[in-house]
């Protein structure tokens, strides 16, 4: 298991930003300042692109329901998926607001 980051952010980040935005592995790897073939190797390993296929077609993920608030959740996300735990509480806060 990989310790240096928080990788249910990303993948979470991913997976939600598919209805507005088709972010990629590769803008994953920016947007949170992780290698790219670290992103792309855990997430093979992990299959995040079937996993939003099956989501998709059970319809059981929640979409950013736009791009502000995609770009909000990032803002927070970024340094839960680094282990600064600092903006969790922030976090729980901003989900309680949408």
């Amino acid at each position: 298991m990989n310790k240096k980051y928080d990788w249910d952010w990303m993948r979470e980040y991913y997976a939600r930003s598919q209805k507005n935005s088709r972010t990629s592995l590769k803008d994953v790897s920016q947007l949170f300042e992780v290698p790219y073939q670290t992103v792309r190797r855990i997430a093979a390993k992990e299959n995040w692109i079937g996993g939003v296929a099956v989501c998709r077609c059970a319809e059981l993920i929640e979409y950013f329901p736009d791009t502000e608030y995609q770009e909000q959740y990032l803002k927070l996300a970024k340094p839960l998926a680094h282990r600064n735990y600092k903006e969790l509480e922030e976090m729980q806060r901003f989900d309680d607001w949408f």
